[in-house]
């Protein structure tokens, strides 16, 4: 998959900027009816591969994210605290960067990159087979990590789109199509921009279990030799009092993929207790 040229960013920076817009010109199709919700998730999670370098990586992860929806409005803060030993100078899934060769293993932990982000719901979808859900979302990664192996150190900026819908009662397809990029990169940098996927296909068992299958895809970027792409299982529950606990496991395929990643998952949503 092409990559995108230092001429085309001002292009994809008009981009984010036009959906902006149309975002804000939609606000007013919001209901006000509609009760504000909050989620809180925290997912651990462990991974590890070599990521297309001789060394192995190891990361040990715990994101925290606070999820607010008005209306047909979601905006979500992602905090993760990260536990990283590999190569210094190496990032997954965009490979050596600063000029490092990436060798020998050192150990580092803290607070990661920041991600902020907005979205809209263009089409709320329905009960109905085949009747798509639509989420046109911008995010922010704010180089905020406490340690220079625990971010990539760069403002990165992303445009996804969400959709899915019901295939019959019992399962359900969801799909997300994005594109992160770095608007001004350091001088000499490549290989910051790329295109991802993901894919699930949700059987639920029955009202309070459900089990999917899903893909997790990248195209290759100039510091790396192969794309990513990544198979998945995963089982939700929900336990009541707004909570759900589900557990994940997946499997690179290339060699730029993590070999092994898996955790678990557990999310509150309620009335956030303002208003």
């Amino acid at each position: 998959m092409p990559q995108p040229s230092t001429s085309m960013r001002p292009a994809i920076a008009a981009l984010v900027l036009a959906i902006l817009g149309l975002v804000l010109l939609a606000a007013p199709a919001a209901r006000a009816a509609d009760e504000p919700e909050l989620r809180l998730r925290i997912t651990p999670e462990y991974t590890s591969g070599h990521y297309g370098n001789p060394v192995r990586t190891e990361i040990y992860a715990v994101p925290m994210d606070v999820t607010l929806y008005i209306g047909r409005w979601t905006a979500t803060l992602r905090v993760p605290y990260l536990t990283v030993t590999g190569p210094g100078g190496f990032v997954p899934r965009i490979g050596s960067v600063g000029g490092s060769e990436a060798t020998g293993r050192t150990t580092s932990s803290g607070i990661g990159d920041t991600r902020l982000t907005l979205a809209y719901t263009v089409l709320q979808g329905g009960d109905d087979p085949f009747e798509p859900y639509l989420d046109i979302a911008v995010q922010q990664r704010m180089p905020t990590a406490s340690d220079p192996a625990l971010g990539s150190g760069l403002w990165e900026q992303a445009v996804r789109i969400d959709t899915g819908f019901a295939i019959n009662d019992a399962l359900s397809f969801d799909a997300s199509l994005g594109h992160r990029f770095v608007l001004f990169p350091p001088k000499g940098g490549a290989g910051y921009d790329y295109t991802y996927l993901y894919a699930a296909l949700t059987w639920d068992i029955d009202a309070k279990t459900s089990v999917g299958i899903g893909l997790d895809t990248q195209n290759r970027v100039p510091n790396a030799r192969d794309p990513v792409l990544e198979l998945g299982l995963f089982a939700d529950r929900k336990l009541g009092g707004g909570f759900t606990a589900g557990v994940f496991l997946w499997h690179g395929v290339t060699r730029e993929s993590a070999d092994w990643s898996g955790g678990f998952r557990l999310v509150w949503r309620g009335a956030p207790g303002f208003g």
